[in-house]
């Protein structure tokens, strides 16, 4: 953790808006998933939040599905969302890394 730091800390003198390395975090929750970049140095968002919900099915009561190809397919329908809404000077190329986190 501490090299990745002294990495980033040594990018922040250089970086400006467009160069800024950048981190898609992303969401699965029961009802959507959802993508966001942040600003890999200072954690703000950059751009806004997309979320794309999917179907649960209830087959019998207290049973719940949904179809892991509805997941994937709207992971990167969420991530591609979030990159499309990157303001000027924000560039996808300087995504260093995704994190996900689920509710499974």
């Amino acid at each position: 953790v501490a090299f990745l730091l002294f990495i980033l800390h040594r990018h922040a003198a250089s970086a400006t808006a467009s160069s800024a390395p950048l981190v898609i975090g992303v969401d699965g929750g029961t009802e959507s998933i959802r993508a966001c970049a942040f600003d890999a140095l200072t954690g703000k968002a950059v751009g806004r939040s997309c979320a794309v919900p999917y179907k649960t099915s209830h087959p019998n009561p207290g049973w719940a599905e949904q179809n892991p190809d509805d997941w994937w397919n709207n992971l990167g329908e969420a991530v591609r969302g979030c990159l499309d809404s990157l303001p000027d000077g924000a560039d996808s190329s300087n995504v260093k890394s995704i994190c996900v986190d689920t509710t499974c």
